[in-house]
């Protein structure tokens, strides 16, 4: 959403990095995110045991951070290659 300029120039967006989230869309993906995050969130409170509460918490917070780790280093290798076969067209090319 924060890099929409980039995303258009990119070509890799069409296909392995999926797709190019219009401006437009922008509050729907927002409300979506936030409704399905308070749902959770409510569901656990209604039990009103701490723990329930405490762990939907944890569990939240390790999928996001699992979530953005494993999407950096999938970018990252992807990266790489293309850095690969640039210089190897520029060497060889």
């Amino acid at each position: 959403m924060y890099d929409y300029d980039s995303d258009k120039k990119n070509p890799r967006k069409k296909l392995v990095e999926g797709i190019i989230l219009l401006p437009k869309n922008y509050n729907l993906v927002k409300k979506s995110f936030a409704a399905v995050l308070i749902l959770l969130i409510a569901s656990s409170i209604i039990t009103l045991k701490f723990t329930n509460i405490i762990g939907m918490l944890l569990l939240i917070g390790f999928g996001l951070f699992i979530f953005f780790i494993i999407t950096g280093v999938i970018t990252s290798i992807l990266d790489w290659t293309v850095g690969l076969s640039n210089d190897f067209l520029d060497i060889f090319g």
